[in-house]
Formats: structure tokens, sequence, C-alpha cells
């Protein structure tokens, strides 16, 4: 059957200027993804209502997808199929143009890849591959190449949530229209991630050569070091993401983007130099054209004087000595060459006769026990269960960048294959999952089924089950009061004696034990500030610290929640990536057993999600939107609730208005009920008439004061 929201969205995103079509879903079996009908004259127009109500009956499976191109005002995706590009892609583009970055729409996909939204001024062309991977052959001998990232352009489509499987973040009625010169900005990036295009390492015809044949580029390939190069034309190094450092290109003061340099070379992004954009560049190119204007055979003057002992015509034949050879750049953490610079150069024949560079480790006891110690660092990586993971996140975790150490990883994962610990996933290169011999299964009948009867402001509690290892979600925009709904909660559970008799038995265990259960994870209080907001509440900070573990903490709470406590964590920071919102919860959720979590999060005014989109509210239990209502107060949402306490009583949708009075008291202004825009005005007129939430916060209750209550409150 067809998903319920699948018509109303395909005709609100015509509505918004978007050519829609019905495609089979990507889970089907015979035909994912594939047009159910005729489609190529929607290329050309917008299907009418009527139209899109016959592509999307009840009685078939059904996705919605969208054409690109100029029928959708040049609208353009560009889908990364190898999700662990994404993140060093944003964190690239970040460092180049926050403002593009934050911009753009993201969409996370089924198979774990995401796709970004725009629209252009300039037509958009047609589909095109981007980044691939190198040529391989796969068990059955045939060449491939894996596409990693490509567009959907003129005359292409892509599915679109609602469909199965795929989750939107951001507005399409808003999709944001970039210039040609910032589109050249995404394309080139993605560029940056290809596998399949060499590096440019051009040598210049008849120029000389080093004993056994070697030409100078080869020579300076291996020897010569990125960050020097670069930072001695006036370069500078801003930081790595992933496997690339990034720098700056001389003249710009601002920490901007201009080139990243990973193990593959150089890749330039501006067009302020007068290197070429969208190509990979080799270190002997990159100093021909940078610092000799295209003149090789300047560039191969410069590498036999700076290193003549390659050169020389003393030495003997078969070998190259290292005598008189600059000293070796260090293999560190910030220096995009380390995958060279750990190794010694050595020209030599092979029996062939043709000549070639070989790699010998220094001497050096430290790498040697790094990679005898790799092996361990691999079963100990497995041993942690991690959810699947690739080649890259080992990479990225163990801080390996060298080419052996890559290589030692990779032997200790094929160990591991063959031991039967992990398995590879189907279809998808350098991506692993581990194997369980047998599900763990549920323990029913130990299952700690009491709730959480805690007490949340507005009488929420009155309406919603919060059990055992639930999250709570508290999303608000700035300033609307997610603070003091975090400590509210904590005093109604202070506000009994020492133990309070409705609170879970587990909790109630632990707290015999002299442990504290309630902690409250603080990222933006200064201790100041803190000691204030529980002064106002009229209240000791000594007797809070009695009960409460305060810790001042920004990142990683997955790693110090309470699994069995009632955890606040005020608030969960997502500044950029904010596709990992999810995920972070997620990382919490796993690790709650007969505690609960109550996060707050940030959100823009009006929004209905949290900075992360529809993905934060994949694990709460129950999620709760805070808005100002300026000047009459704030208002609270209930966006989701997925245990009522009477199923008649549901107040999922619902807004309850309520103020803050000096004291940090939340005090309701109005019952629950459902509001639109047209009512929310007739609301606040009421509120200027009447001055309710004046009078409430002077301390006036008389509940005649409220607003006539209508049928649909509660």
């Amino acid at each position: 059957m067809i998903e319920p929201n699948i018509l109303p969205a395909a005709l609100k995103y015509a509505a918004f200027g978007l050519s829609v079509i019905p495609v089979f879903p990507a889970d089907h079996s015979a035909r994912p993804k594939q047009p159910c009908s005729p489609w190529k004259t929607f290329q050309d127009r917008i299907a009418k209502p009527e139209e899109i109500r016959g592509f999307f009956h009840n009685k078939t499976q059904r996705a919605v997808a969208v054409i690109a191109g100029y029928v959708s005002g040049n609208l353009e995706l560009i889908d990364f199929d190898k999700p662990e590009l994404f993140p060093p892609f944003m964190g690239t583009l970040r460092e180049n143009d926050p403002l593009l970055a934050d911009r753009l729409i993201m969409q996370e996909t089924p198979s774990g890849g995401f796709h970004l939204l725009y629209r252009c001024t300039d037509p958009v062309p047609g589909n095109q591959k981007l980044a691939m991977s190198h040529r391989y052959q796969d068990e059955s001998g045939k060449t491939r190449q894996d596409v990693f990232i490509e567009t959907r352009g003129e005359g292409g489509y892509f599915l679109i949530a609602p469909s199965r499987g795929y989750y939107l973040q951001g507005n399409l009625e808003n999709i944001p229209i970039i210039s040609g010169q910032e589109r050249d900005v995404l394309i080139s990036l993605a560029k940056g991630f290809d596998e399949a295009q060499e590096p440019e390492r051009q040598q210049p015809k008849n120029g000389p050569t080093g004993e056994a044949g070697v030409r100078p580029g080869d020579v300076f390939e291996h020897l010569a070091d990125w960050r020097q190069l670069l930072e001695a034309d006036g370069w500078k190094y801003i930081k790595t993401i992933g496997d690339r450092d990034h720098y700056v290109r001389p003249g710009k003061d601002q920490a901007e983007t201009g080139a990243t340099v990973n193990e593959r070379g150089l890749f330039v992004f501006s067009s302020s130099t007068c290197l070429p954009c969208k190509t990979p560049l080799g270190k002997f190119a990159y100093i021909a054209k940078f610092r000799f204007s295209d003149d090789w055979k300047a560039a191969t003057r410069y590498v036999v004087e700076t290193y003549p002992a390659h050169f020389s015509k003393k030495k003997p034949a078969n070998r190259l000595s290292h005598q008189d050879e600059p000293p070796w750049p260090d293999d560190s953490a910030n220096s995009a060459n380390s995958a060279n610079s750990a190794f010694v150069g050595q020209v030599s024949l092979s029996q062939s006769g043709s000549a070639s560079i070989s790699q010998h480790q220094p001497v050096s006891a430290q790498s040697v026990s790094r990679e005898k110690n790799l092996s361990r660092e691999v079963i100990s990586f497995i041993e942690s269960d991690p959810a699947p993971f690739s080649n890259n996140d080992l990479y990225s975790e163990l801080c390996v960048r060298s080419p052996d150490q890559k290589k030692a990883i990779r032997n200790a994962l094929d160990y591991q294959e063959k031991q039967g610990k992990i398995r590879r996933i189907d279809g998808k290169r350098g991506q692993w999952e581990i194997v369980e011999s047998r599900p763990e299964e549920m323990d029913l009948l130990t299952a700690d089924t009491e709730p959480f009867k805690i007490s949340l402001p507005l009488e929420i509690s009155d309406f919603v089950t919060v059990r055992p290892g639930g999250i709570i979600l508290v999303s608000g925009s700035s300033n609307a009061g997610k603070t003091v709904f975090l400590l509210t909660v904590v005093r109604n559970l202070l506000a009994d004696t020492n133990i309070n008799p409705n609170l879970n038995p587990s909790f109630l265990r632990k707290r015999e034990e002299g442990l504290k259960n309630l902690l409250y994870l603080n990222s933006e209080m200064s201790r100041q500030e803190l000691v204030a907001r529980i002064r106002s509440f009229g209240d000791d900070p000594a007797d809070w610290v009695k009960h409460v573990s305060f810790v001042e903490r920004s990142h990683s709470f997955d790693r110090v929640v309470n699994p069995d406590g009632i955890n606040l964590i005020d608030f969960l920071e997502v500044n950029e990536d904010f596709y990992m919102a999810g995920k972070l919860i997620a990382d919490i959720h796993r690790q709650l057993q007969a505690g609960i979590a109550i996060i707050a999060m940030q959100k823009k005014q009006g929004q209905e999600y949290a900075k992360g989109g529809e993905m934060t509210l994949e694990k709460p239990r129950l999620a709760i939107n805070l808005d100002k209502n300026e000047p009459h107060g704030f208002t609270c949402k209930i966006t989701k609730a997925k245990e009522a306490v009477n199923f008649t009583r549901n107040i999922q949708g619902m807004t309850r208005d309520f103020v803050i009075n000096g004291n940090s008291k939340i005090l309701p202004l109005s019952d629950w009920r459902f509001v639109n825009e047209k009512q929310r005005q007739a609301i606040n007129n009421d509120y200027l008439r009447s001055r309710l939430p004046q009078k409430i916060m002077m301390g006036d209750r008389n509940q005649n004061l409220w607003p006539s209550q209508s049928s649909n409150e509660i």
C-alpha cells in the first residue's frame, strides 16, 4: 500500500514548483527507484493536481521522486553514495564557505548516503559522475568502478521524503538558490574525492635522468614534503579534516580553504592562483606551475640542484646514495605527506632493468612497535562491538596515515574475516559489520515496567508515560525556557524528602546504595550563573548538590550518562554537521538501562524540529517544542508522545501557553489545545485585551481570566 502522506507531500512539492513523478520504492524487489508510468513529458512541465492524484492511488506501492533541471527551477542534487565522504566534504565546505554550507538542504537515504539540494541561477547540466573509485576486479574477475559522488541534473530524477527510508532536513518551499560560482565550489569539492583521476605528474620531454634512468619528477615526488613546499610559498595550514590537510592560499587573511592535500596530491579550489582547479596535482607538477610558471625544464634543474646526490655520475648505477640528501620530513600528524615521509626512498633497478623507487622503514623502534600493535588494536576495536564500520573509520580511529600501516589494518581485517568475527557488507566496498553468533534475547520476565512518574512542567506527566530507557527531547528557540524547564524537573524531584516514593524501583535501589541519581550535564552556563539560577527558585544550592551531580560537559554525552539514573543534558550542541544529531541522541539512548535522559537542543523559532531535522525524533518517546510568543510569554507544543496515559487524552500536536515569573516558575496561561496560525492571532489579541500574561506573572491565578475553552481542548 502507498504511504498515507505521499500524496499530500507530492501535491505540496508541485505547488512549490517541483516536477514530481511516481516511482517504485527503493526497496522494491523488481523495479527499485524506477518510474511507475511514462514520465518524460514531466521533464518539460509540472503535473497538474488531478494527474498527481492519479499517480498516487491507494492500491499500489509508490514513492515520490522529483525531476531536476529547468522544469524544477534549475534544481540540482549531489548524491553521496559513499557516506564516509560526506563529513569531510561538509567540513571542507564549511571551511571554504560556511554561509553556503548552512543554506543547503540535506536528505539522508535508506542506504546511509546523503543528498544535497539547491537551485542554481545558471542552467544545470545533466547527470554527472564527480568522484569514482579506482578500477578493481570483483570476485568474478570483472573490472569494476564504484561511484562515490554524482549529481542529478537536467533530465534526471531522485527520490525524496516522505518516500520510505528518506529523511529530509529543511523546507522544500525555500530551496536555496546559489550562484554559478557557488555551484562550481560544490562541484570542485566533490571532484576532490575522485580516485579515478590520477594526479598530474607531467615530466619534461628529453629532460635529464638520474642513475638507473630515474626522472627528477619521480625523485621529487618521493622526497619532497607537501607542507614544507606550501608553507614556503605562502600557503597557511588551517587544520586536518579526515585524511585531508586544509590550506589558505597566499595573500588570503581569512581562514578559508583554498586547497586540500592528501596522499593523492594537491587539490585547489581557489581560482585566484595560477594553479588549475578541479584536477589533482603532484608535487613536481605543483612547483613547475606555481614556482616556475609552467617551465618544466626550470623545475627539473631545481630538483637536480636540490637533490644532487641522486644525479651524480660517480654513484653506483644500481643504487642511489642518501648521504647528501636533505633531512627527511617528520612523520607528524599535521603533515599530509606523512604517508610518504615516514619512509626512506631508494631508487634501484628491477630484474627487468626498469627503474623503481622502493620504500624502507626508517630505523625507529617506535614505528616498528606501532606496526606490531596495529593488529592488536584492530582486535580491540572489533571486540568493542561497534556499529557497521569502514576501513576509513579504523584509519581515523587508530590515527593511521602511512600506506604500510593501512595495509596492516586491511590484513588484520582480512584475518578477522577468516576467523568469522566480521563480514563484508554486500555492495559496499571496504565496509564491515560484526558477526553475531546468536542474537541476544530480550529478558522480558525481569523487565522493569514501572514508569518514571516524574513531574514535568505544565502537567505533561498527567498525559504521557515515560518508561526506563526513555529519551525526552526538549527543543527550544533561543531564550525560550529550556534551562528553566530542565531545572524545574530537578526541583520537582527534590521537592519530596530524601526519597520520592513514586520513582522507579531501580532508581531507588541505586539511591539506597548512596549514589547520586540525578546527573545534570551543563554545556553553556558558568558556575556563577548556575548558582544564580538555583537561587532564583528560592533554594539553597547546597540542598541541590546533595542529590544532583552537576558536570560541565559539551561533547560525548553518551560516555558519561548514568545508565540507571535521571540524566539532564543542557544542552546537546550541534553547531555543524547537523546530520549527526540523530546519531548523538541514539548513542545516549544506547547507554540507558533503568534510567532516562532529558535532552535540551536548540532550534529555530517556529521550526518543528531541532537542529538535525526529523532524525532527532527517531529515539525520543516524548518530544517537546518551546517557542517565544512575544510579548505574551511562551508556547509549549508536544510534537511526539508515543505512549499516552490515556489514549483518549493524547496531547500530541497540542500547544499550551505559559509565562515564567521572577522566581523561575513556569505558569500556564491556557489549557492544552490545537492552535493554527489564525487562532494564534485571535489568542494573542485576547491576551492583549485581557492582559492575562501580566496578571498571571503578578500572581493573579483566577482561572476565569483564561481564554474561553474550545471543543478541541483537553
